[in-house]
């Protein structure tokens, strides 16, 4: 492909000329090499696939395999249960990020860990400075932004679906959190939910499906084996989620709707 540019560009006046027809080639091949898992026969296709935690990991490798671009709000946060998920999705996020319910907790080299008191999400990578109230506006925008593209692309897509990891929740609860957000975006036929827990040890992904909509997979989730594991270990087992993640693709709709190139991605 180098040496194929490198000719063309033989032909193409003007420095700036050919490195924006290089760049161009490039974005090309890129369009073409993550689209063609959605022209697969093997995999299920959905206009949106997106991260409902309850881990970092969960979002890092949906990125990881091309099936997520964008910043949606429950990515980097942890801690909740599902029973509060499920409270958040059926008041529509009412309450998500007041601030007389966050609380400093502690704080790390990098930044200050805030709990919300009601909702129980924690807050690991948002809060920059020793007091709430430096940052607090600015993201307070932030995921005001990310809940607005949350709900439109949720309206936008025919077929969603959700990733959750959450060890101890039941398909119970699962169900429960299925039905409210059907009731919340109004068509049960389009809503699916990935329910990912963690079994340490197993050498393999099981999968099972509970009911129409919802699938459960048993992965050893945690088991990093990079070459630090104490720093990455949230990054997970990048093995397992391959497996199990190569089984989706976006539709070549559902790419171009949410590729990175959109602008404000985050």
């Amino acid at each position: 492909m180098n040496l194929f540019l490198r000719l063309i560009c033989i032909f193409i006046p003007g420095s700036r000329n050919r490195h924006r027809f290089k760049q161009k080639i490039k974005n090309m091949s890129t369009d073409i090499k993550l689209i063609l898992p959605s022209l697969s026969l093997r995999r299920q296709k959905f206009d949106l696939i997106v991260s409902l935690g309850d881990v970092c990991q969960t979002s890092f490798n949906l990125r990881v395999n091309n099936l997520q671009f964008r910043s949606y709000p429950f990515d980097w946060l942890c801690k909740a249960s599902q029973h509060q998920l499920i409270d958040l999705v059926n008041n529509n996020f009412k309450n998500f990020l007041d601030r007389c319910d966050l609380v400093p907790t502690e704080r790390n080299s990098a930044n200050l860990i805030v709990c919300n008191k009601r909702t129980g999400y924690q807050f690991q990578h948002d809060f920059e400075f020793d007091s709430i109230d430096e940052d607090y506006d600015k993201i307070a925008d932030k995921y005001q932004r990310r809940f607005t593209r949350f709900n439109k692309s949720i309206d936008n897509a025919r077929r969603v679906l959700f990733v959750y990891r959450k060890d101890n929740a039941t398909p119970d609860d699962i169900r429960q959190l299925h039905a409210a957000l059907a009731r919340r975006f109004k068509s049960q036929k389009k809503i699916n939910i990935l329910w990912i827990a963690a079994a340490p040890g197993q050498t393999e992904v099981i999968k099972t499906k509970i009911c129409d909509g919802i699938t459960h997979a048993t992965l050893d989730c945690d088991a990093y084996e990079g070459p630090d594991k104490k720093i990455h270990r949230w990054k997970g087992n990048a093995k397992q989620y391959e497996t199990l993640l190569k089984s989706y693709a976006l539709t070549v709709r559902g790419y171009f709707i949410n590729t990175r190139k959109n602008n404000n991605a985050e």
